[in-house]
């Protein structure tokens, strides 16, 4: 039951939510990092962003956008900037 209202909270929040606020949400949850560390965030950063962090990135924002990437797409984004423009490029 819990788990169920915090799941029907979370989403609606989620869809509260600017596009660029979600974004950054994803990189907050997933590298459990702070809106001042976002600013130029790329790779390098954070050690937990290596080849699996990479993934969970791009496999979270595929399901927010319910779109896939390209493998092409993907392969050379390593900043923050980077990776929101790339999402950015996927909004229909």
């Amino acid at each position: 039951m819990h788990d169920n209202i915090v799941n029907i909270l979370y989403s609606k929040s989620i869809k509260n939510m600017n596009e660029l606020e979600k974004y950054k949400k994803v990189f907050k949850d997933i590298f459990e990092i702070k809106d001042d560390e976002l600013e130029n965030l790329n790779y390098q950063d954070i050690p937990s962003w290596d080849s699996l962090g990479h993934m969970r990135i791009i496999q979270e924002l595929e399901e927010q956008l319910n779109n896939e990437f390209d493998i092409n797409e993907i392969i050379d984004v390593d900043t923050i900037k980077k990776i929101i423009n790339l999402a950015k490029s996927k909004i229909k």
